[in-house]
């Protein structure tokens, strides 16, 4: 049996998070086994999942004390006897790495999940970074990345010539897609009429998604087409600084905060565009699940975005923080979206479920150790 430990951080509702879930749904469990490495105590998500898959939970609490959390990681290594350990944290991921190899796990896998490292700070904080950085490179044996874009802000453009690495984009399963909702039934729960135009936004409520940009399109949109709302699903740190937002532009009867919720493919079926401000990203789930909905997509011109567009004819890309093109793109794709009926569900294979799952577990499989050029 091959023993994974992903180091994660916390299981939260998370993209990252999301996609190992479904990772670890559908893996034999005669050849796998995950363990999951959360650094607080406080409950994840996803942690009750987990444990009824019959997967491990294991903590290694992350405070100022950099020793204890070496010595504490060193042992969950050592008592797990893992041979593989898959990191997820972006920069910290060089220390798991680091000490991973000297506790001689034998695959050590980096995933690059964004294409921004948003903590703020100054010569320490660039020490730190130059550090962590050098230490991945220097003690993974895979790097992969879910988008060329974030593969490339991290190792620079050089990254095709080093052999380890690899861009294995995450996928999504379709089938929750292809079930049948009543529509005004679903947008009865929000006091929205059946008859109404609807525009869905997916995403944590933090920096990266723009809100207010989504907030100042809405204000345009509603302007324009009086029967339109807006459904915002997620939650985060500046969630009430956007109900504040849009109470003082007096937008409450048009937008709906509805939090986490675990039928997001209902709610895009029951939709008309998706709205998608980010300024950077590392690849979007949320996109491609739009897609799978069949929903015309409005969404930022950045990297990871550009590389669904030029796979999927239902995603039109604009300049980002540009409310008024978000606002003019929004209009006409709510004026010339299919019939809900007749929707494209075509769904672009390059982000297919069974090809994202397949790549991964491979990778657990592989037995050489990589080594840059």
């Amino acid at each position: 049996m091959i023993r994974v430990l992903q180091v994660v951080g916390r299981m939260g509702y998370g993209g990252a998070e999301t996609r190992l879930m479904g990772l670890a749904r559908c893996v034999d469990k005669s050849e796998f086994y995950f363990d999951f490495c959360v650094f607080g105590e406080e409950e994840g998500g996803y942690n009750q999942q987990i444990l009824e898959m019959g997967f491990g939970i294991v903590k290694c609490p992350l405070t100022w004390n950099i020793a204890a959390f070496c010595r504490d990681f060193r042992k969950i290594l050592l008592d797990g006897k893992y041979d593989v350990v898959h990191c997820h944290n972006h920069q910290f991921s060089g220390l798991p790495l680091r000490l991973a190899s000297k506790a001689g796990v034998p695959r050590r896998i980096m995933h690059l999940r964004t294409t921004r490292d948003v903590t703020q700070g100054g010569i320490y904080r660039f020490l730190y970074r130059r550090l962590m950085s050098r230490w991945i490179r220097e003690y993974s044996t895979h790097i992969l990345a879910v988008s060329e874009s974030a593969m490339e802000s991290f190792m620079g453009p050089q990254w095709r010539t080093d052999r380890r690495t690899e861009v294995v984009y995450n996928g999504i399963d379709t089938r929750p897609f292809e079930k049948h909702y009543d529509r005004s039934e679903t947008l009865s729960e929000f006091n929205i009429p059946g008859s109404a135009k609807v525009v869905i936004h997916v995403g944590n409520f933090g920096p990266a998604k723009d809100h207010e940009t989504l907030i100042r399109v809405a204000a345009q949109v509603v302007e324009k087409e009086a029967n339109c709302h807006f459904i915002l699903v997620g939650d985060g740190a500046l969630k009430s600084h956007i109900q504040k937002l849009v109470a003082s532009m007096k937008l409450s009867d048009k937008v709906r905060f509805v939090g986490r919720r675990g039928d997001v493919p209902r709610l895009l079926l029951a939709s008309d565009c998706f709205l998608f401000p980010s300024r950077w990203e590392g690849l979007p789930g949320s996109v491609l699940e739009a897609i799978a909905a069949g929903l015309p997509v409005v969404a930022s011109d950045i990297g990871p975005v550009r590389e669904i567009s030029t796979v999927s004819e239902l995603v039109q890309v604009v300049t980002p923080g540009d409310v008024s093109s978000f606002a003019k793109e929004t209009l006409d794709a709510l004026v010339n979206s299919s019939s809900r009926e007749g929707r494209i569900t075509s769904f672009p294979e390059r982000f297919s479920f069974e090809g994202y799952a397949n790549r991964m577990l491979s990778c657990y499989r592989d037995s050489e150790v990589r080594e840059d050029r």
